[in-house]
């Protein structure tokens, strides 16, 4: 009852799921855009669905993979430096 569902999916797909889950009673409370730039479209979302009914703002939070002259992003250095030894 007071628990999430934290899902990621790509754009589209999400927007097929975002229907089944709200007619279930789960809302969306937090939504993240990955983009592989700031100029990109979005390729993933990370949304986090809960029953308390927040406002979601979509765009609000954002996370890119690399900046705009083709270095890792800081924020997804920051994320992944556990996880891949190149960081």
């Amino acid at each position: 009852e007071h628990g999430e569902a934290h899902i990621m999916l790509p754009f589209y797909e999400m927007t097929l799921f975002e229907k089944e889950i709200l007619s279930l009673g789960f809302y969306c409370q937090k939504s993240t855009e990955l983009r592989h730039q700031p100029s990109n479209k979005v390729i993933r979302l990370f949304n986090v669905y809960g029953r308390e009914e927040q406002l979601c703002l979509p765009g609000k939070y954002q996370l890119y993979i690399k900046d705009e002259n083709h270095n890792f992003h800081p924020s997804y250095i920051y994320l992944m430096k556990d996880f891949l030894t190149i960081f």
